[in-house]
């Protein structure tokens, strides 16, 4: 039974179990990059894909709130 693997699959089990249950497309396991995105953890990829996790694009914008616009 799933029970037997590790807390993380059954988890990973339960969470796909009810996407499809509620009818969703599709089920991200987030990023799988570090630093903003400018270097792939190909450890985490290699999990996510023995859970046969496809990868996406995902884009991302980013706002800098540092001194611009501070009035000093």
């Amino acid at each position: 039974t799933i029970t037997e693997y590790s807390p993380a699959a059954y988890l990973y089990y339960q969470i796909l179990q009810q996407a499809v249950y509620d009818q969703y497309g599709s089920v991200s396991f987030g990023v799988s990059t570090e630093n903003h995105g400018k270097y792939l953890n190909r450890g985490l990829v290699s999990s996510k894909e023995g859970y046969n996790a496809k990868h996406d694009i995902n884009k991302t914008y980013y706002k800098d709130y540092g001194k611009e616009g501070k009035h000093e």
